[in-house]
């Protein structure tokens, strides 16, 4: 799937539906959400990223690295609308059924919040890129 990000109104809409997936664990999140133009943006340059179920967070880091490689590290460390995105993209991995329902964290888990310093370390993606980016040698091993 090309990758996009949330504008405003995508990430308020996403929280929305954590909310109502929060009140009601068997409910989903629209996946039209993805690729809706009223909600996303498309990113530059075109990328794309495809289904994959991490078995490790530095499985995820080790993708995003490769696949994020063109696009500025500042994106990257600012880039809400990117993160929250891929959240939704991710959201059999970060947030999997069990027994049917979805325990809902709290938004800041899903929802890159890069402004709020108790709070842009939470989300599950960026810190496990950011890990790896930081301290590549000292980063646990995909086994770990």
């Amino acid at each position: 799937m090309e990758l996009r990000r949330f504008n405003p109104k995508g990430v308020d809409t996403f929280r929305e539906a954590l909310s109502v997936c929060r009140d009601n664990p068997e409910a989903d999140i629209p996946a039209e959400m993805l690729t809706s133009n009223d909600l996303t943006t498309l990113v530059a340059p075109d990328l794309h990223v495809e289904p994959v179920s991490f078995k490790t967070k530095r499985d995820a880091a080790v993708y995003f690295h490769k696949k994020f490689v063109d696009l500025p590290k500042q994106t990257l460390l600012e880039d809400s609308g990117l993160w929250s995105w891929l959240s939704l993209f991710y959201f059999e991995v970060v947030c999997p059924r069990l027994n049917g329902l979805r325990k809902i964290r709290n938004d800041y888990t899903y929802v890159y919040e890069a402004k709020s310093m108790r709070h842009f370390y939470r989300h599950l993606l960026f810190v496990s890129w950011r890990i790896l980016d930081s301290l590549p040698k000292r980063s646990p091993t995909a086994s770990g």
